[in-house]
């Protein structure tokens, strides 16, 4: 339970990084101007996250589990990577994966955005990629169906500032939307923390578990 919460919390810190954040206000306001209603919205996209995280996170633990028989010591390297995450974190060292040039397209209807929800999740992977990349480490050293319960429980992390931000947003509290973005670096040490304290879990889980 304590990785998990863990895994929850950095979806959350990946949902608040520099570059994803500011995606969601005025994105959300412009699907309630339509009438579509905050938590309507807020669910959508948040469906959207859950599908997206879900297929990758059956496809990386199937790939883990077809690894793990041959690399016993996966939870071992795992954890350096993570610690090696949390690092370049702290460091503010920019990598991204290369996506190339997403654009949302902003169709007028719930439909739209859910679409919006996976697209962000996509877009979010490569702006938050050490987050991300962590969670990756973590469903290969964790087996199949834990690995698919981390990239869920990730995906609701994602989700739960969405949440916060749409209803913030629909109730025209744009000032503490405004004192959250001026927090975004302190929030970046957090999540390498976060990660940081995961890594170190794995490793020992290896060590003397």
């Amino acid at each position: 339970m304590i990785d998990f919460i863990l895994v929850l919390i950095a979806g959350m810190l990946s949902s608040l990084s520099p570059c994803s954040f500011p995606l969601l206000p005025g994105y959300i306001a412009f699907y309630m101007s339509l009438g579509l209603g905050a938590i309507p919205s807020a669910i959508a996209c948040i469906l959207g996250l859950i599908i997206f995280f879900s297929i990758i996170g059956v496809a990386l633990s199937m790939v883990g589990a077809a690894l793990s028989p041959y690399m016993p010591y996966m939870p071992l390297i795992a954890g350096i990577a993570i610690i090696i995450m949390s690092f370049l974190i702290v460091f503010e060292v920019k990598i991204s994966l290369p996506l190339g040039d997403l654009k949302i397209q902003r169709k007028k209807d719930i439909f739209g955005t859910f679409i919006y929800g996976m697209i962000y999740g996509l877009v979010s992977s490569s702006c938050s990629a050490p987050i991300f990349l962590s969670i990756v480490f973590y469903a290969f050293a964790s087996g199949f169906i834990y690995g698919i319960l981390a990239f869920l429980i990730y995906a609701i992390g994602m989700g739960i500032p969405i949440i916060i931000a749409t209803i913030l947003v629909s109730k025209a509290k744009t000032l503490i939307i405004k004192k959250l973005m001026k927090s975004l670096r302190l929030i970046q040490r957090m999540s390498a923390m976060v990660l940081f304290i995961i890594g170190v879990y794995l490793i020992y889980y290896s060590l003397y578990g």
